[in-house]
């Protein structure tokens, strides 16, 4: 039902919105950039049967259409289908597994599904699990707090809550699913910006104070889940910056490629990267994967990294001293002389 829903309202306005949205020639779009859609606000008073007042609103590149859904029990299934499944909606499709379905959900969802979205969707989704996890985290250590101490804690995040308070983390003591946690954790290092990567180093507070057993071994280069995740966070929230490209690099010189692959490398260049150091990742890239008898990374662009760093010849040079004409052709194409 609401695929048809989306189908009709696509078509009833679509010839409408493209004339009002672009100036169109035989062979040019002149502007191809969507209106905002904007959603009626939904608001559900009965309580009889289990609904979500949801506001859906569709954004292509030459229209944008809004609608008011109210998702109940019969209808939830195929709204998630569409919405996230299908891609009409990933970030409204999330919120609704998040919320109905619950966070174990939410993550394998999440596991299966965000790779394949769209940066900006995976950030938006990303952020909501996380804001979901650190908030539920919050609630259940701040009950438990007052329960033994008789009065309601006044911190403000989970460091400070933990701070002193030893006897929250006995054998078996935990406050949140810790498989969730974890998962949570390794997802934040898609964030980007500082407010919830704050959220996902105030996450690995908590878990590196978790006694052993829940202390789950990571992968390379974060084989010390928590307290590793931490590094990378605060180097790029502008703390501990040496400690974190310390250890990262050290990694990224001494993890076996034939058994981990590229990934501890590739960790340490887009670290570089997204602390601006530009030059740095590509002459760093050109070494490692270099040493490791590759000529690139599987997700780092050498060309991508000298342009930002603004400068090809390090490249072009990389290319022609291993005498592979493709890549020296395409570097000295790419510096536009």
């Amino acid at each position: 039902m609401i695929r048809i829903l989306f189908i009709i309202l696509i078509l009833s306005v679509s010839i409408k919105a493209f004339a009002e949205t672009n100036t169109v020639s035989s062979t040019v779009v002149t502007n191809n950039t969507p209106p905002t859609a904007s959603s009626p606000s939904v608001v559900v008073n009965n309580s009889d049967v289990c609904k979500t007042a949801v506001a859906g609103a569709v954004q292509t590149q030459i229209l944008g259409i809004s609608s008011g859904i109210t998702v109940t029990d019969e209808n939830r299934d195929e709204f998630v289908e569409v919405a996230l499944h299908e891609g009409l909606d990933p970030q409204r499709g999330f919120a609704e597994v998040l919320g109905y379905y619950g966070t174990c959900n939410a993550i394998t969802t999440f596991e299966g599904l965000v790779p394949h979205c769209e940066p900006a969707d995976q950030q938006q989704i990303t952020t909501q699990l996380v804001e979901h996890v650190h908030a539920e985290l919050m609630a259940t250590l701040k009950a438990d707090i007052e329960q033994q101490q008789g009065t309601a804690p006044t911190e403000s995040t989970l460091q400070e809550l933990v701070a002193d308070r030893d006897w929250l983390f006995g054998e078996h003591a935990y406050h949140i699913d810790t498989s969730h946690l974890a998962a949570t954790v390794r997802f934040s290092r898609l964030l980007e910006d500082p407010e919830h990567l704050r959220l996902g180093e105030d996450l690995t507070q908590y878990g590196r104070r978790l006694d052993a057993q829940f202390q789950y071994e990571g992968d390379e280069p974060f084989v010390e889940l928590y307290p590793h995740h931490g590094l990378y966070f605060s180097a790029l929230l502008g703390e501990d910056v040496d400690a974190a490209l310390e250890h990262f690099r050290d990694r990224a010189e001494n993890v076996p490629v034939n058994e981990y692959g590229l990934v501890a490398i590739e960790t340490y260049i887009g670290l570089l990267s997204r602390l601006g150091r530009h030059e740095e990742a590509l002459n760093s890239a050109l070494k490692l994967f270099g040493d490791a008898g590759y000529t690139n990374g599987q997700t780092i662009s050498l060309l991508e990294l000298s342009d930002k760093s603004g400068d090809f010849q390090p490249l072009i040079d990389h290319y022609r001293d291993r005498q592979d004409l493709l890549g020296f052709t395409v570097s000295l194409i790419s510096t536009g002389s």
